[in-house]
């Protein structure tokens, strides 16, 4: 949540630390669907507003992880 909300408040002023956020996103859902499998991402996000999230596939995840 906190590298989400990082990267919504760098926007496009600040392009370095936008790529910084974007590689940290990048590599920890790398290393948690390679660890869990399928993961609550696209979903997961929005805070208290969804407590359930859904699970995404992980071959899912690692299209999001190429387009972060």
């Amino acid at each position: 949540m906190d590298l989400s909300i990082y990267l919504e408040k760098t926007g496009d002023l600040n392009p370095q630390a936008r790529g910084v956020g974007k590689v940290l996103m990048a590599a920890g859902l790398g290393q948690i669907t390679d660890l869990g499998g399928d993961i609550p991402f696209s979903e997961a996000l929005r805070g208290n507003k969804n407590s359930r999230p859904k699970y995404d596939s992980q071959d899912t995840i690692y299209l999001t992880i190429n387009t972060v």
